[in-house]
């Protein structure tokens, strides 16, 4: 068969686009910032943004136009020099099958625990959840790579897939900062998605009462449109791919509260490692992939059980030593960029990628 000769080297999947609070960290930010191959020679294709009223109409539609882009590029463009990166999509198996033949390598990255939640989330019919899972593990045989960013998850799928590897973050350097000291006001923030930020609705809530200090500001990003907080001291940003760098860089004070379930102890935390970029002293429950960061380091006193008086006591004690703010924030800043940056990991993605 003879290809097009502007057939792609890299045709990236991703179920959601750039301008998303998450799952778009790593498909993006590592083309972007390794350049790889020319931009010319790159396509991501993500899932169209809602579009129709009815939920159930817009996923179908979504899904129908997404993979009719897939095929068209699997027709047209994707020949035996092209890699195929995909990032959060469940694909049916047969497209991985059809990809696998017509590409070089086949890459799936994502972040969540996926055979977990279809167990969560199908758990009233058993039958029906033991299938999907099935076809996810036989899925997950057919790409060349598999990535998960949650080390703990690693041990889970092992037994189901041998070519896997774990890469935390990895962080952009555009969420890198100078080193910046504390100063008179102290800002403690949550940046995340209105999907997560019931999490820490309740933490803030009880930070705002408990807590007096005029100093002390609170900044939160990307919370539910329906959440209100009367206290002066709150500042209520909307999401923004603009802004959201610009917001971890003026946060002291870095709040990752995680309820302690099953799903959410294999769950990746991009979150995490972009608070740490940016010189922020990160508060987190003992759990899941935060424990497994910064235990045995020098933040490992941050790591805190589920309990409320715990987090506030915590949190008086920080804004009463500034000087400890400090010293954790050049400790995490350290931290990232000798593990966690996309530079550290860049020959891993040009392995895979060439």
């Amino acid at each position: 068969m003879v290809y097009p000769q502007n057939s792609i080297k890299v045709l990236a999947l991703t179920i959601g686009d750039i301008n998303r609070a998450s799952s778009r960290l790593r498909v993006f930010n590592v083309f972007n910032e390794l350049q790889i191959y020319d931009n010319e020679k790159v396509v991501i294709l993500s899932r169209h943004r809602s579009i129709l009223s009815n939920r159930i109409f817009n996923f179908i539609l979504n899904y129908f136009v997404f993979y009719l882009k897939i095929c068209f590029y699997l027709i047209f463009q994707i020949n035996k020099s092209s890699v195929v990166y995909v990032q959060e999509c469940v694909l049916p198996n047969y497209l991985i099958f059809f990809l696998k033949k017509r590409s070089k390598r086949i890459i799936f990255d994502f972040s969540d625990p996926l055979d977990v939640i279809l167990g969560k989330y199908k758990r009233k019919t058993s039958i029906l959840s033991q299938l999907s899972i099935s076809k996810f593990y036989k899925g997950l045989r057919l790409y060349h790579n598999v990535i998960v960013e949650n080390p703990n998850y690693i041990k889970l799928l092992r037994k189901h897939c041998f070519n896997i590897k774990c890469i935390s973050g990895p962080v952009s350097k555009d969420y890198f900062a100078p080193y910046r000291r504390v100063g008179k006001i102290i800002t403690i923030g949550w940046i995340g998605s209105p999907g997560t930020f019931h999490f820490v609705e309740k933490l803030i809530n009880k930070i705002c009462l408990n807590i007096t200090q005029n100093n002390l500001r609170i900044v939160l990003m990307g919370c539910n449109k329906s959440y209100r907080n009367s206290d002066p001291r709150v500042n209520i940003v909307k999401w923004s791919l603009d802004s959201e760098s610009k917001t971890y860089k003026i946060i002291d004070i870095g709040l990752l509260w995680l309820p302690t379930q099953k799903i959410n102890k294999y769950r990746g935390a991009g979150k995490l490692f972009m608070y740490l970029a940016a010189n922020t002293s990160v508060l987190s429950t003992n759990f899941g992939i935060a424990k497994e960061t910064l235990k045995n380091t020098q933040l490992q006193h941050n790591l805190l059980p589920n309990d409320y008086s715990v987090w506030i006591n915590t949190i008086l004690s920080k804004i009463n030593n500034v000087s400890a703010i400090d010293k954790e924030k050049r400790i995490g800043g350290d931290l990232c960029r000798k593990h966690y940056s996309i530079q550290e990991n860049k020959d891993f993605y040009k392995k895979v990628l060439k």
